[in-house]
């Protein structure tokens, strides 16, 4: 990943890009941002290349499909992730197929959309549709049992919040949430929160 990821993102809405780039910004993550209001062709893309995709899913989505495919053969390092408004049957496993990195839904916590692109950029995963759909958590269901209090705790973690933040907000002790996380790490069967937000984020769906 490069220090300052390139993200550029295809949606009508300028507002949303602007959005985008205010979550990275209040998270202390530096990035370029490009906006473009109407889905590229394939020369048309900037001379240097983004590092992740973002584009708005229209009705169907098969424009979009047909980008995903050609890029993920040219130019396979860029992670395209599809952002819709609401709910489209397939269409995760048609992004996966095509070659994309996830969807997710546009309703989604800005803090958790940073949190995703970066995880896109680490590592080659997938994000589940259902991770933040319309902006709420998910339960791993068939898992490790977590407790109502964990799971949120483990969302926060996900979003990138140090346990300080998250003691601040749930108006708990610091030390109290270092506890609650050593026991999730027993319970899942990992070491650091790293691993535990990957956790999360992979079965959170």
């Amino acid at each position: 990943m490069t220090i300052t990821p390139r993200i550029l993102v295809v949606d009508r809405v300028p507002v949303f890009a602007a959005g985008v780039e205010a979550a990275f910004a209040r998270m202390g993550h530096p990035v370029t941002l490009d906006h473009l209001k109407t889905l590229p062709a394939l020369a048309d893309l900037p001379a240097t290349l983004p590092d992740v995709l973002l584009l708005e899913a229209s009705w169907g989505a098969q424009a979009e499909l047909e980008l995903i495919r050609q890029l993920h053969l040219r130019h396979p390092q860029i992670r395209c992730i599809v952002s819709v408004c609401d709910g489209k049957a397939g269409l995760a496993a048609a992004v996966r197929q095509a070659g994309g990195s996830g969807v997710f839904n546009k309703a989604l916590n800005p803090q958790m959309l940073v949190s995703l692109c970066l995880q896109v950029l680490q590592e080659d995963c997938f994000i589940p549709t259902s991770i933040g759909e319309a902006g709420q958590q998910a339960s791993a269901l068939g898992g490790p049992s977590l407790t109502a209090r964990q799971q949120e705790i483990l969302w926060l973690v996900a979003e990138g919040q140090s346990n300080k933040q998250i003691a601040r907000r749930l108006s708990v002790a610091e030390g109290t949430i270092k506890n609650q996380l050593y026991s999730m790490y027993r319970v899942l069967g990992v070491s650091n929160r790293t691993e535990a937000s990957r956790w999360w984020l992979h079965t959170a769906q």
